[in-house]
């Protein structure tokens, strides 16, 4: 199934997905370019409490958006039992998680984490966590494991631009219980030179 739409950048276009075994899941390598956009996955419809689904958005197949650059993009993925966003296998390759807020509330001040990592990278190589544009920043906190990049055989993640254990201010502190960003594979970008991608 490939390009798809998923929610949207209106407040009328938000899905709440919650209470499910799985929240939406891109199986096989032809779900692509599918883009999740503005909805509130494992949580209740203001945002603010959990209704947890195992797995919030789970990802085997290449080139889609989670997230984006527009106002209103962005996805509350909070409150699962394991992780907010999973990227695994090797057909998991070109994926984008941007403008998102992960293991917070949709305020993006208080924790709702997810109950291991907000973002697991597992056999899955060239993601991206958000990046260098404006609107490109995820919020990641509140989570046991912020970013966790799984395996040594995971190649060119890149990590830029997001705010890790602070709130959507990044003024106050929202921590992640273990590490904000922990790494076994290799090439992996974290931050950069250029304006915005710290």
């Amino acid at each position: 199934a490939a390009d798809n739409l998923i929610g949207g950048t209106t407040a009328g276009a938000r899905n709440v997905i919650s209470g499910n075994r799985e929240g939406i899941t891109f199986w096989e390598v032809g779900a692509t370019n599918n883009e999740v956009q503005g909805n509130y996955i494992g949580t209740n419809g203001t945002g603010d409490a959990a209704i947890p689904n195992d797995f919030g958005v789970m990802v085997y197949a290449p080139a889609n958006l989670i997230g984006g650059l527009d106002s209103g993009a962005g996805n509350l993925i909070s409150g699962n039992r394991v992780n907010g966003v999973s990227l695994s296998g090797e057909n998991a390759t070109g994926n984008t998680v941007q403008g998102n807020r992960i293991g917070t509330d949709a305020a993006g001040t208080t924790a709702l984490g997810n109950g291991d990592s907000g973002v697991f990278i597992l056999g899955a190589d060239d993601n991206t966590i958000g990046g260098a544009a404006s609107g490109a920043r995820n919020v990641i906190a509140g989570n046991v494991f912020g970013v966790l990049v799984a395996t040594q055989d995971v190649d060119g993640t890149i990590i830029q631009g997001n705010f890790i254990g602070v709130d959507a201010t990044g003024s106050a502190a929202v921590p992640n219980a273990q590490s904000g960003v922990l790494v076994w594979g290799k090439n992996t970008l974290i931050g950069g030179s250029e304006a915005g991608a710290g």
